[in-house]
């Protein structure tokens, strides 16, 4: 009896601990990106995004419309957002090209 009593004690005490995992939900990123703009400007941003920790930040080139029914236009700009996500934030627009120079987790 004193035995199962202490293995349903030890049990109870290492479930208890497991479960209370203090790791990070998110991690911070911050990163440093080159962008060529389509009048061959360069400009460097620098941007903090904070993401699920099973996520880095995914930087892609996406069209936006631009300007109200007659004056429509499509613009690409530089998105950011977890994966290939369609709601990505706007980092730049009217862009050629963009690089990253620098991506750190903190």
């Amino acid at each position: 009896m004193k035995k199962t009593i202490l293995k349903v004690v030890l049990c109870a005490f290492f479930l208890t601990n497991c479960a209370n995992n203090n790791e990070q939900r998110f991690y911070t990123w911050k990163t440093t990106i080159e962008v060529k703009y389509s009048d061959n400007t360069k400009e460097t941003i620098y941007n903090t995004i904070e993401l699920h920790k099973k996520y880095k930040p995914y930087f892609e080139i996406k069209t936006i419309k631009n300007g109200l029914f007659a004056d429509t236009k499509l613009v690409p700009c530089l998105t950011v957002s977890e994966a290939s996500y369609y709601n990505g934030v706007n980092l730049a627009c009217d862009i050629r090209s963009f690089k990253i120079l620098s991506q750190t987790k903190i």
